[in-house]
């Protein structure tokens, strides 16, 4: 399902909604710079524009910049913004307009987990199923994925699943 949005208002309920993928997109492509310039002059108000502006940088095939996208998720990481946090330790992981840095990495996710967000608690339980960061630790990591299952999350329930019927059978052999 395609999304085209007529303002900048439609364009920010839409991607609070839905995230900032390329399904949601303008009419005119001339108002990305409008949405640019009203995200940096409001975000101070409302971090969620920080983050808007971050995920342009990172999603968005023709603004693509992974160094700007995180230097957005910063700005509102510094308003202590759950999702930044996630995308922040999304681009340490994988090195995206910073230096990979698994510990940097789990950090960021450690941060969203504790306020409770099941994204960042899967992606918590993979650093310490894979020692991403973090010493690899089957017990965290299965507690982090349990949170993360707990509020639905299927990644999670996967790798329950997975530690539950074939993690014991290797770890006997």
């Amino acid at each position: 399902m395609k999304i085209v949005c007529k303002t900048i208002n439609e364009f920010i309920e839409n991607s609070k909604k839905y995230g900032l993928y390329d399904d949601i997109d303008f009419d005119d492509k001339k108002k990305y710079m409008e949405l640019i310039k009203y995200c940096k002059e409001n975000a101070h108000k409302n971090s969620d524009l920080f983050v808007i502006l971050g995920k342009l940088y990172f999603n968005k095939n023709f603004f693509v910049n992974y160094k700007k996208a995180t230097e957005w998720y910063m700005k509102a990481a510094e308003y202590d913004n759950v999702t930044a946090q996630i995308y922040l330790g999304i681009c340490y992981e994988n090195g995206l307009g910073v230096t990979k840095d698994y510990k940097r990495a789990s950090e960021w996710y450690l941060k969203a987990a504790e306020k409770g967000d099941a994204t960042a608690q899967f992606y918590l339980g993979e650093c310490y199923h894979y020692g991403y960061g973090v010493n690899k630790d089957k017990k965290q990591a299965i507690e982090w994925y349990t949170k993360a299952a707990e509020q639905g999350d299927f990644d999670a329930l996967a790798k329950l699943h997975y530690y539950k019927h074939f993690k014991r059978s290797e770890d006997n052999n």
